[in-house]
């Protein structure tokens, strides 16, 4: 938080990390069974973290509660449970602290946080270039997360690219075609499925794009480019359940 690093004291564990699925169901009239009409998603989740203090003294044992409190009462910060993921924590949604029998200085903490956004993500971006030549190209992009992933891509013409389709061949045909007379060497349009916006260079360029912002399924996937020669670089960052 705040650009600043605090470690959980060395006796400390996940306790959970549990995920509900948005699924609901209707009856069926007049026949056995139901029909799913839930969509499929995440809910928001809670995590939970349990750590032990043990103090020599109880001015040092509130010295470490201190610290705690003043680590974890904040909102929307990073929270890492490895070294190479971390999840958005919204807020902290619940602390409790139980003391052990006969102590003052020693106590067992449990935190709760709040992460409205459910997935947990690489500490690093992925990214590739494609030298495509050729129209159609096909090469394949592999996401090494447990859900689907925004992808963002990037087309830098050769010459010009005023007609250009991706498809994510994997992924059902999800495509979106951008037809821009403008994108000439050495402009470049980004298309950046994360944030649902479209680029040439710097200028807004949207209503030349069509389709769908595309997504990679976890493992690998098959995308097929039509358009003019040029580079294509393709940027996700992994996300894990």
């Amino acid at each position: 938080y705040g650009g600043t690093t605090w470690n959980f004291p060395t006796l400390s564990r996940v306790k959970t990390r549990s995920y509900d699925v948005r699924n609901n169901e209707v009856k069926r009239a007049f026949s056995h069974g139901a029909i799913e009409n839930g969509d499929g998603k995440i809910e928001s989740r809670i995590i939970e973290v349990e750590s032990l203090l043990d103090a020599a003294s109880e001015s040092a044992f509130l010295t470490l509660a201190d610290a705690i409190h003043a680590a974890v009462y904040r909102r929307d910060y990073k929270l890492f449970l490895e070294d190479t993921r971390y999840i958005n924590v919204s807020a902290l949604d619940k602390f409790n602290q139980e003391y052990s029998d006969g102590y003052i200085t020693r106590a067992k903490v449990t935190m709760a946080f709040r992460c409205c956004d459910p997935f947990f993500y690489a500490l690093t971006q992925t990214s590739a270039v494609q030298a495509a030549s050729a129209s159609p190209f096909q090469f394949t992009v592999n996401n090494p997360g447990t859900v689907d992933t925004p992808l963002t891509v990037t087309f830098s013409p050769a010459a010009a690219a005023a007609d250009i389709k991706l498809t994510n061949v994997t992924d059902g045909g999800r495509a979106f075609t951008y037809k821009d007379t403008l994108l000439i060497s050495p402009a470049e349009t980004t298309v950046n499925g994360a944030t649902g916006t479209v680029y040439r260079g710097s200028s807004n360029s949207i209503n030349a794009f069509t389709g769908t912002f595309l997504k990679l399924l976890p493992g690998d996937n098959v995308l097929k480019y039509e358009g003019a020669a040029g580079n294509i670089t393709t940027a996700f960052t992994a996300r894990y359940l």
